[in-house]
């Protein structure tokens, strides 16, 4: 329980002086696999999303751009040497050539166009993933703007792979070395995908997946220690930095697992206070 204390009050401290009615900012990452390179979405007000250029070796967050309509980080993908990003984007606007609704690849952390394909929908159809070599599968058919010299994988060669399994977020874990533990049955209404990655020492890390959100805890299999991380909306394992990365309250944090819980909890960014603004890609 002192761990889970330690975290909560450390989480408090992201916005003090602040009300229980505080509406924070909604936070996702996409972490490279092999970089020390991730884009965070940040989301807020509700029409609005800022892609942020994470530096994990100094922790140094940069703003790519901001977007006016909704990104979708479920289904978002980034880059096995995070240079590049495919993100799927709503603005509403059906009447352009973009349908309302697109598939976009770009250069991290920016919102310009690489390629473009337009879908139209939210209901499935849009977004897209990298193979574990690389290559890019925008899940759309053609493309408005073609991308130049860009690796493109085809369905056969994801489908091979074994780690596609429907939703793009679902698969993105399991390729990240994430474990499937358990899914829903066919009658079940509640669409909840268990998984598990271990982190440092003996602790695991669980993530349950449901359809709008996502909700973390710790156990620790020999001491029967279980931490429930009921404020955390996204989180990983940074592997190389020997650390949990996570997202809470609108803000970015790490920690460092030992036999007690989580120690040297360290808050890395506070996004609550960005304000919507224009800027332009340098490319």
């Amino acid at each position: 329980m002192g761990s889970v204390r330690r975290v909560v009050s450390a989480a408090k401290r992201c916005r003090t002086g602040q009300n229980a009615q505080t509406v924070f900012a909604r936070l996702h990452a996409l972490v490279a696999r092999d970089a020390p390179t991730a884009v965070v979405l940040r989301r807020g007000p509700t029409n609005k999303v800022a892609t942020i250029g994470w530096d994990l070796t100094n922790d140094t967050f940069t703003l790519g751009q901001w977007y006016r309509g909704r990104i979708y980080p479920y289904d978002s993908d980034i880059s096995p040497d995070g240079k590049h990003w495919i993100y799927f984007a709503l603005n509403g606007k059906r009447h352009e050539e973009t349908k309302g609704s697109y598939t976009v690849l770009a250069r991290t952390p920016y919102l310009k166009a690489l390629g473009l394909w337009p879908v139209g929908t939210t209901w499935g159809g849009g977004g897209g993933l990298f193979s574990k070599d690389g290559e890019y599968w925008p899940f759309s058919t053609e493309p408005m703007i073609e991308p130049p010299d860009q690796p493109r994988a085809d369905n056969e060669f994801l489908f091979g792979e074994g780690w596609y399994r429907g939703p793009h977020h679902l698969s993105r874990l399991v390729r990240d070395g994430w474990t499937l533990v358990s899914e829903p049955g066919k009658e079940s209404a509640d669409y909840v995908h268990n998984f598990t990655r271990p982190t440092f020492g003996e602790w695991v890390m669980g993530r349950e997946v449901r359809i709008r959100h996502e909700v973390f805890e710790l156990r620790h299999p020999s001491s029967r220690q279980v931490i429930a991380l009921d404020d955390w909306e996204w989180a990983d394992v940074d592997v190389p930095r020997e650390r949990l990365v996570w997202a809470s309250q609108g803000c970015m944090w790490s920690g460092q697992l030992v036999s007690s819980g989580l120690v040297n909890v360290t808050l890395l960014a506070d996004l609550n206070d960005m304000r919507f603004h224009r800027t332009r890609a340098p490319y």
